[in-house]
């Protein structure tokens, strides 16, 4: 099952799309809206302001899409120190 496909499977179960929520009738909405939110945190979002350092090793940097912390680089993480969004380093229009 893919991460979509189970945050597809939660939002049917909890009886609506409660993404944006943030008042909740019973623990289980509030449970549900957790899940959704981890799950969503581990699909790949493509970083902002994009920048090849070509030192070496060779590093991407650039600033989280989920939370904005700035100056990430792709030789520490795969994952944004502060919100822990997975980030996706490419970028189809740039060659390095």
């Amino acid at each position: 099952m893919s991460n979509e496909d189970c945050i597809n499977d939660l939002s049917r179960y909890n009886g609506y799309m409660c993404l944006n929520s943030a008042m909740f009738h019973t623990l289980e909405e509030q449970t549900i809206y957790t899940a959704i939110r981890a799950i969503q945190k581990q699909i790949p979002k493509k970083i902002n302001n994009r920048s090849v350092i070509k030192n070496f090793p060779i590093s991407v940097h650039g600033d989280c899409p989920t939370c904005g912390s700035k100056n990430l680089s792709s030789a520490d993480t795969d994952y944004c120190n502060a919100c822990g969004q997975k980030l996706d380093w490419t970028d189809d229009n740039l060659k390095d």
